[in-house]
């Protein structure tokens, strides 16, 4: 999978300065990386006690089960904002999905028909030995793209602050 700095990037780079208003910069980036917050602490104690991570936990990392977490977690705000996160927090899960699903896996890694298959349609275009070389190269570009915008004197360049 893309380490969390590359969906955190990817997350930067989409959010276009024409787009402000439909974003809730925090709760987007935060939905980039949420799919690897979920799963993550299961995936490294399952590492450390050499056991297989069972099929309960993995569903975590799928579509269905996400877009109910991302309604559950959109009811902890003010009414106000609740369809405003709803749709961010889906917004950069589903660019997190869209990522993870380029990579090429060697096993039954992600569940994305559950629950209506165990299937992975997805084939990936690289493996996760490439993974080095795709975090620097979105690192240049998102800190391109970040002093663009900061010598444009864009609206994005104050995101965050």
């Amino acid at each position: 999978m893309p380490d969390l700095l590359t969906h955190t990037i990817s997350g930067y780079l989409v959010m276009c300065p024409a787009w402000r208003r439909f974003f809730l910069p925090s709760i987007f980036l935060v939905g980039c990386i949420y799919p690897d917050l979920i799963r993550g602490p299961s995936l490294v104690l399952a590492s450390l006690a050499e056991f297989n991570m069972p099929w309960s936990i993995r569903i975590l990392h799928s579509p269905v089960p996400l877009l109910i977490q991302t309604w559950l977690v959109s009811l902890l705000f003010e009414a106000a904002i609740r369809k405003k996160v709803f749709c961010n927090l889906l917004a950069g899960i589903a660019l997190h999905l869209l990522l993870d699903g380029c990579q090429k896996v060697y096993e039954l890694s992600y569940l994305w028909l559950f629950p209506f298959s165990f299937n992975n349609p997805i084939s990936g275009i690289w493996w996760a030995d490439d993974d080095p070389w795709l975090t620097l190269s979105m690192v240049v570009l998102g800190l391109g793209i970040f002093f663009y915008r900061r010598t444009k004197g864009s609206p994005t360049s104050s995101w965050g602050q």
